[in-house]
């Protein structure tokens, strides 16, 4: 199926499982990439250019769903735990994500394009990282960043995209050091995983980086985390949907440790002026905490 307002279909498959992405869009292509090898230190040997080597780039954007999401967290953040039991919620379970520390345990995905004119399978991908961006009151924005193979054309079937509710991003929904900062209005949280690819598929760990954005008016209890050398960051986020049991409706958080602002704020000129946002630097760890519901037999 192809929904209104997509500039594509686009499938992940990962792990066994095909999941249709919500509303998306892509810049996946393929470019030939020229390695340069360095010449030892001290010889003076030219630099070495390998072969020319066909390889994916580009990213995929999408609304972010609760089937989508499980397959999403697992490519981004590379390492799942089972499922565990949240007592007393009916049939919840809680499935928990965490920032790989090493390449090797970041998952293999493929991704197939439906344009219309074309359909393209961009296969043995990896995660270069992701940006989940938020608006108060409007849905959330998942953007993930490839890299892999090249690419062949695709003759499969398109499985259908499954309707549901999206999460979204509500005041309050950001805390920092246990603080709600009911004045959030909007918020990027960018997480790389570190992924250094090189022709011929090598690849090796390079540094893994946490950038969390927030755009809040200048207030005095924003401004006083300057003065402070670490913070805990965590984003709540609920679907768009209302439960007659708001406690029970399924729902997903990060948490991102050791947190350092980097960026201040100026004063504005005017009240009505928006200030320039926040920038908080992770040292940290990331994990993502994911609730949902299934059948309990």
């Amino acid at each position: 199926m192809r929904p209104i307002g997509a500039e594509c279909s686009l499938v992940l498959e990962i792990a066994g499982m095909s999941v249709a992405l919500p509303f998306a869009e892509e810049t996946l292509r393929v470019e030939l990439v020229v390695e340069e090898r360095e010449p030892l230190l001290g010889m003076a040997i030219p630099v070495c250019l390998t072969m020319p080597h066909a390889e994916t780039a580009g990213c995929v954007v999408t609304r972010v769903g609760r089937v989508a999401l499980l397959a999403l967290l697992h490519a981004c953040l590379g390492t799942a735990e089972l499922p565990v039991h949240v007592p007393e919620t009916r049939g919840m379970f809680a499935t928990t994500f965490r920032l790989a520390k090493r390449f090797d345990g970041f998952p293999e995905f493929n991704l197939v394009a439906d344009r219309g004119v074309e359909r393209v399978r961009y296969s043995a991908l990896k995660a270069r990282g992701f940006e989940l961006r938020g608006h108060v009151g409007e849905a959330l924005y998942f953007r993930l960043d490839v890299a892999g193979c090249e690419a062949a054309a695709s003759f499969d079937e398109m499985p259908e995209l499954v309707e549901e509710e999206h999460f979204y991003f509500e005041r309050g929904s950001v805390v920092v050091d246990g603080v709600s900062m009911d004045g959030v209005y909007e918020f990027a949280l960018t997480v790389g995983t570190g992924l250094q690819r090189y022709a011929g598929g090598r690849t090796r760990n390079g540094k893994k980086t946490v950038t969390f954005t927030l755009h809040t008016p200048l207030e005095e209890s924003v401004a006083d985390l300057l003065e402070r050398p670490s913070h805990v960051v965590d984003l709540g986020f609920s679907l768009l949907s209302t439960f007659p049991e708001p406690h029970h409706a399924p729902g997903f958080c990060i948490h991102c440790e050791d947190m350092v602002l980097r960026k201040e704020q100026k004063e504005p000129d005017s009240p009505d002026e928006l200030c320039s946002p926040y920038m908080f630097v992770g040292r940290g760890g990331v994990s993502a905490n994911v609730v949902r519901e299934e059948v309990v037999a």
